[in-house]
């Protein structure tokens, strides 16, 4: 077996295996406990130790990049079980492909500046590969870590993302081509690498495909197949033309028309100073937001939310947005500017009770205690069941037969709901 002065042997592991977390024939990951400190342990069979010792490789020589799991010192052969191992950061959020699967369950979406921000991060790490002239060669949702837990949903803030999984990666001697064994997930593979066999000539615009392949995923929350020159017209997902515009560019069948890492990253900032300017408004109903009011009124109408839903999204100074540069580049927070809630403004004596708003399903509103959510749902009617408001005002306000209130309980909830009385 190839040896490097910082592998250790021995029969017994420096660790305690907590649970399993996943792997494939390459190798299995675990959570392990280690010296105190709970970390992430590749294992790798010595049938791939060359593979496993230079994925190391890589990972020492990106140690310390943005975006990019952190890899821990040491490298141990286990005589007993002819395994090596590696140590890197334990992420608690999983991976980005389980928030894809879990909005798709619940039939919800990311929304645009969630897509913008992953996508940045993404970008700066793949950014930080190719500077040091290493193609990952299998970018793809699942080797995308999260920091910590995190639900879309509920949740408007994007966690810290980090890059793992250098199992197949390459390392080359100048910006350019490297011809390989075909390599990358399928629907993820680059046209000039899919099928080639031994003979694929892998480039940091292969890269640049898969990375393309995760934004169409997060878009449209569908597995990618062949996506080569699609259209940004045929992408079945509705965001802004600019991101789609971009996603398509990246899906060239023709690596040169396909942008740098770079240049995604520089106009996925520049989207996201366009989408929180003053200009930017934002659906209540569903929270999405749109760089000007004709792209929400197009949205309102489509979908049937009420005009009086939007918020006029905050005015950010782009000065202060932090988007830095040279290497610790980070766009960290530009999908968590802060939200236009209607809180009570009665409530600032409160500061210290302030927990998770509590919303009013009728009209949206938010509150910061629970005295002044429950008063507003008895002072206006706005209980949390639509049914029970609709029967009480079809009775009483629309002074309609009992036996026909059924009929326009429909039509009441929507406009009520237009209203936002």
């Amino acid at each position: 077996m190839p040896k490097r002065p910082w592998l250790v042997e021995s029969d017994k592991p420096s660790y305690q295996v907590l649970k399993w977390i996943g792997g494939g024939g390459f190798g299995q990951v675990f959570k392990v406990l280690r010296g105190g400190q709970t970390v992430a342990c590749k294992q790798v069979h010595t049938d791939n130790a060359e593979a496993a010792l230079d994925e190391y490789d890589h990972m020492r020589s990106l140690r310390g990049a943005p975006h990019i799991a952190t890899l821990h010192d040491g490298l141990e052969f286990n005589r007993k079980t002819n395994s090596l191992s590696f140590f890197m950061d334990y992420y608690k959020g999983k991976d980005l492909d389980r928030q894809v699967q879990m909005l798709r369950g619940a039939a919800e979406r990311f929304t645009e500046s969630q897509i913008i921000e992953i996508g940045y991060q993404v970008a700066v790490a793949l950014e930080f590969c190719h500077s040091r002239n290493i193609l990952h060669q299998d970018m793809k949702p699942m080797n995308v870590l999260l920091y910590e837990s995190w639900n879309p949903v509920t949740q408007r803030d994007v966690p810290d993302l980090y890059v793992a999984d250098f199992g197949i990666a390459s390392h080359v001697q100048t910006i350019g081509t490297r011809l390989t064994g075909q390599r990358g997930t399928p629907g993820y593979e680059a046209p000039e690498i899919r099928g080639q066999g031994y003979q694929a000539a892998f480039s940091q615009k292969s890269d640049v495909y898969a990375f393309g392949c995760i934004l169409y995923r997060l878009c449209t929350l569908g597995d990618p197949v062949i996506l080569d020159d699609i259209k940004p017209s045929d992408i079945p997902a509705e965001y802004s033309m600019d991101v789609l515009s971009l996603i398509s560019s990246m899906l060239s069948s023709d690596r040169d028309e396909r942008p740098t890492a770079v240049q995604v990253k520089e106009v996925l900032a520049a989207l996201a100073l366009k989408l929180f300017s003053s200009t930017s408004a934002t659906c209540r109903s569903c929270h999405r937001e749109f760089i000007s009011n004709k792209a929400l009124h197009k949205h309102l109408k489509k979908t049937g939310h009420g005009r009086k839903d939007a918020l006029p999204a905050p005015t950010i100074d782009a000065a202060k947005l932090p988007i830095q540069t040279g290497d610790g580049l980070t766009i960290r927070g530009v999908a968590s500017a802060p939200t236009q809630y209607h809180f009570d403004h009665d409530c600032e004596d409160d500061q210290d009770e302030v927990s998770d708003p509590s919303p009013c399903i009728v009209c949206m509103r938010h509150f910061k205690t629970k005295q002044k959510f429950f008063k507003h749902l008895h002072g206006v009617q706005h209980y949390r069941s639509p049914n029970y408001v609709s029967k009480r005002r079809a009775n009483d306000e629309l002074d309609v037969d009992a036996e026909k209130a059924d009929k326009r309980l429909k039509n009441w909830v929507v406009k009520d709901m237009d209203r936002h009385e």
